[in-house]
């Protein structure tokens, strides 16, 4: 069994972990299968409807090709360092950590004062992976560790005062009435 295949093993298990099996039952729906159908069948099919390995979402839009490159080059070296930034970077596209363009440069620069993320967010994260990639196995548990998750509901109540205090407060008595 090569590395790739044990990848996507802990993928699959790592989903099975997170979802529900009617989450899982429904997101094959979403990718085309059938209701009730077993992932193995679902997989199956797949199998044969394809000729060769299909780009990924990211490199058909363009984006996230700086990250994947940088992921691609320790997957086969460092397979255990590569599943932690995978999953680092899942976290960091979807805004669970590092929500903003600043989070990212002040975590980058925690690293590395020099660190620049570039005029994006996205190409932060990109910069960032790549510094990261850099560091041991250890070394890169912690700094994960350390990386603030977001919380939104702190970013909407922040979002609600910067509101009410530019309208001066007419906002909040609009709504009491």
């Amino acid at each position: 069994m090569n590395t790739r295949t044990q990848q996507a093993a802990l993928r699959i298990r790592l989903l099975m972990e997170e979802f529900s099996p009617q989450e899982l039952s429904e997101a094959i729906v979403l990718l085309g299968g059938q209701p009730e159908e077993h992932l193995a069948h679902f997989l199956d099919r797949i199998k044969l409807n394809t000729a060769g390995p299909q780009p990924s979402l990211k490199s058909r839009s363009g984006r996230g090709t700086r990250s994947a490159h940088t992921l691609d080059a320790i997957r086969e070296t460092e397979p255990e360092k590569y599943q932690l930034l995978r999953v680092f970077e899942t976290q960091l596209l979807e805004g669970e950590r590092l929500r903003t363009l600043h989070d990212v440069r002040s975590f980058g620069q925690m690293l590395d004062k020099e660190f620049d993320p570039g005029k994006s967010r996205h190409d932060g994260i990109g910069r960032l992976l790549k510094k990261l990639a850099e560091l041991g196995l250890d070394e890169l548990r912690e700094v994960i560790r350390r990386a603030p998750a977001s919380n939104v509901e702190e970013s909407e109540a922040y979002l609600r005062l910067s509101r009410h205090i530019i309208s001066g407060g007419k906002d909040s008595e609009a709504q009491a009435d």
